[in-house]
């Protein structure tokens, strides 16, 4: 079993029809520390005994994962940061801008990376 936790952008691009998502708020998700930490625990629960935890939740990523690593020790957590951003067309670097600016070039390297998953 995966489980991602993201932002909805993340969440409502969904190439990876195999995740089950919380999601986390648009701002402030480290005042949400608590809560979400009780939500991801009541979801994993119901999973297997070694889940596959991708978070990409900001600064919140490493509070919940060590969070996770003592309520769920034989889960396997991983921090994947900023890898889905390009996909929901969001991130402020430079680059992103322009490709997210030009639609054609954005679809084209969307494409590009999601050749290995069809």
């Amino acid at each position: 079993d995966v489980f991602l936790i993201s932002n909805v952008y993340v969440k409502v691009f969904a190439p990876f029809r195999f995740f089950v998502y919380e999601v986390i708020p648009d701002r402030n998700a480290c005042e949400h520390l608590d809560s979400l930490h009780c939500a991801v625990n009541q979801r994993l629960a119901d999973f297997s005994q070694h889940p596959v935890v991708v978070c990409c939740a900001g600064m919140m990523t490493i509070p919940l994962l060590t969070r996770l690593r003592f309520d769920f020790p034989h889960a396997t957590l991983l921090d994947l940061g900023s890898t889905f951003d390009l996909f929901a067309k969001i991130g402020t670097r430079g680059w992103q801008q322009e490709v997210y600016a030009d639609e054609a070039r954005w679809q084209e390297l969307v494409n590009k990376n999601l050749e290995g998953s069809k």
